[in-house]
């Protein structure tokens, strides 16, 4: 029956699509003849067989029924709800194995009302279609508001429409004067065939110059740095708690390592953190530094331009901290490995040799019993006055050569950073508009959506899209989302008595709590990333690695190790939480398959790019972009000054559009 607009009527009420007449038996024909093209034997084209028999049994639908958006725009819709009826009824390998073969009915389906004279590939027919409207690109871009540059990768074939971009092509088929759907079925099924069994991303990862820097290092000198003896376990963990003794002689703010619980840190465990059930990030921080610089000692000497070849079995000792000539060669072995650049890695290094050479106040200093542990020693063990004496005019010696080395490579040249993290996000920080192209990748992955058969991957999708819902209208670092919990009376993620979701963190959640977080961060969510906590909770949580055995929000999907690496080992059972690393490697792994350059990008830069985006639409407002990063106002100026020079640019050029303007309205005489 139809109806006097031409469109089918279905039996369960809904509305098939207007002028769509294939049946499920021509459908079933087809989709035969194509299994058989493929080399299906009997067994499995009966199976696919079995599976539109029980698609059309769910939705009560006869063979000679008209197939209609059940199989089009509404696909989706159609196809939870037989996921959802039959997820009871078969065992879980049948429900995956039904669910796939649906999914290329469907697919076979698309091909079957590709009865059109257009070629088959989605850029192919574009190209027919454009050529034969008689438009220009400009006129069409216009009426379907595209951009010009992107409707040319659509015409090339490099670059197909991401999801989010469907209501665009959309738009195209109106201007071309084409029916609903002519180029959209053209799209391959990004949506559910990336996750059937055997299909993998053959994208080639793009990867930065820093990236091919650390590869080439790592191919030339594997890993160097000196494995942790009990002797400097020892010395380093009465380095530790003497530097977390905000009561000793000398203690100031800025020379206080500060603590954390065990269960609010983020970070990978390792032994140097570890004290009393309580963490220091610092610790480890600076243990991996000094290390690396012992290890250096050991490596074979070429010239200048390697080590120095002492013995391993002497080498572990802080007492090396005070050979300044042994420092000074190790800073510039790792200048000349970063390719001469004059980072502030170097800079952090000697800052932190001299902290503990410090007179008065430096752990070296105030341990002339490190002096016993040098090899080859020089000092008159038996005379403890005459050792301390030594040992401390040593330490204040070095302290000095080093402190005028520092100076004389800031004359040489400005601190700049090793790794630039705007590299992977230049061509996002170089639009007008960043936090558009941000939110346009967000989308894409959001419009992605699994099939719920594929019941880990489901869960993770709605993972993976609230957390950049939540980063991109909280840019805070990635160790907040780690330990961010949602059950208990201090939950950092809680309901307010509006209904509404609020996040709060301490101070002491803060990198920089000596700094700006010093007060209570709480704040709102947005109603929009409220719709998917709920979800989140509700559907993915469940099924994620220790979802009952803790209460943080974020969880992995996979089961993984929080403690260190091989040869860092530990005492301390992992608390289950996902750390802070490997939730940003995630991070950056999901928007490599989304962004137009493949480059993807963590955290970190996502905090760049809405800074990047206010101050270009909001010039030399520091103090908002302060209060977003909830950080200092001169810190965010030096790390922002760079778009003043954009800033000029642009209204030169905007002097110029006005000039020009002016010229052509009136022409001079």
């Amino acid at each position: 029956m139809k109806s006097k607009n031409n469109t089918a009527v279905m039996q369960n009420g809904t509305r098939r699509e207007p002028g769509r007449f294939s049946t499920y038996i021509d459908l079933e024909a087809h989709g035969r003849q194509l299994l058989k093209e493929a080399g299906r034997g009997a067994q499995q084209i009966a199976n696919f067989v079995s599976a539109l028999n029980g698609w059309r049994k769910v939705h009560s639908l006869s063979k000679d029924a008209l197939v209609g958006e059940e199989f089009g725009k509404n696909f989706d819709q159609f196809f939870f709800r037989y996921q959802d009826l039959i997820r009871d009824v078969v065992n879980q390998r049948t429900f995956k194995d039904r669910s796939e073969q649906l999914l290329l009915w469907h697919k076979a389906y698309q091909y079957l009302l590709q009865q059109d004279s257009l070629p088959k590939g989605f850029s192919d027919a574009l190209v027919v279609a454009f050529a034969h409207s008689g438009l220009t690109k400009a006129e069409l871009c216009r009426q379907a508001g595209l951009r010009v540059a992107t409707f040319n990768r659509w015409l090339s074939s490099e670059h197909l429409p991401e999801p989010a971009s469907e209501s665009l092509v959309c738009s195209v088929e109106k201007v071309l004067g084409m029916k609903d759907g002519t180029l959209t079925r053209r799209l391959p099924l990004r949506r559910r065939s990336r996750y059937a069994r055997g299909q993998t991303q053959g994208k080639e990862r793009q990867v930065t110059r820093y990236g091919k820097r650390q590869l080439r290092n790592r191919e030339t000198l594997k890993t160097y740095a000196l494995p942790a003896t009990e002797r400097l376990k020892e010395q380093w963990l009465r380095l530790v708690y003497m530097k977390t003794d905000s009561t000793r002689p000398g203690a100031t703010v800025r020379n206080t390592w500060r603590v954390k619980p065990l269960d609010r840190t983020g970070s990978r465990l390792h032994w140097s953190m570890l004290m009393e059930g309580q963490t220091c990030v610092t610790s480890t921080v600076q243990y991996k530094q000094v290390s690396s610089y012992l290890g250096f000692l050991a490596l074979p000497e070429v010239k200048g331009k390697g080590g120095f070849g002492l013995p391993a079995e002497g080498l572990d000792t802080l007492a090396w901290l005070v050979r300044s000539d042994y420092l000074r060669a190790f800073v510039a072995w790792q200048k000349r490995r970063a390719d001469g650049v004059l980072h502030n890695g170097l800079f952090t290094f000697l800052d932190l040799a001299r902290s503990h050479l410090r007179p008065h106040t430096g752990f070296v200093w105030l341990s002339p019993d490190l002096a016993q542990t040098l090899p080859g020693n020089k000092y008159d063990l038996a005379d403890e006055l005459a050792l301390e004496k030594a040992w401390r005019s040593d330490c204040e010696s070095a302290f000095n050569d080093l402190l005028k080395y520092t100076q004389v490579l800031k004359v040489n040249g400005k601190p700049r950073r090793s790794r630039d993290p705007r590299e992977c996000i230049q061509a996002i920080l170089s639009d007008p508009f960043p936090l558009k192209q941000l939110r346009k990748i967000v989308k894409a992955i959001s419009y992605d959506q699994p099939p719920i058969a594929h019941q880990r991957d489901y869960a993770v999708w709605i993972r993976d899209v609230l957390l950049l819902e939540m980063i991109s209208n909280h840019p805070l670092r990635a160790s907040h989302f780690s330990v961010m919990t949602f059950r208990g009376p201090d939950a950092n993620l809680y309901r307010a008595h509006d209904g509404g979701w609020r996040m709060r963190f301490i101070p002491n959640d803060f990198k920089n709590e000596k700094g700006a977080a010093d007060e209570l961060y709480d704040v709102s969510i947005h109603h929009s990333v409220g719709v998917w906590i709920n979800r989140y909770l509700s559907e993915s949580r469940p099924s994620l690695i220790g979802s009952e055995a803790c209460d943080y929000l974020f969880l992995p999907s996979a089961v993984g190790n929080r403690g260190a690496r091989s040869g860092d080992a530990i005492d301390h059972e992992p608390t289950g939480m996902w750390t802070a690393d490997n939730l940003s490697k995630r991070v950056k792994y999901v928007t490599e398959r989304y962004s137009s350059d493949g480059m993807g990008f963590g955290l970190q830069a996502v905090r760049h790019i809405l800074a990047t985006d206010h101050l270009k639409r909001n010039p030399r407002d520091y103090s908002k972009v302060a209060l977003m990063l909830n950080d200092k106002l001169e810190t965010v100026i030096r790390e922002y000054v760079h778009l003043e020079a954009s800033d000029g640019t642009r209204t030169i050029r905007e002097s110029i559009d006005l000039a020009d303007q002016e010229l052509d309205d009136k022409p001079e005489e």
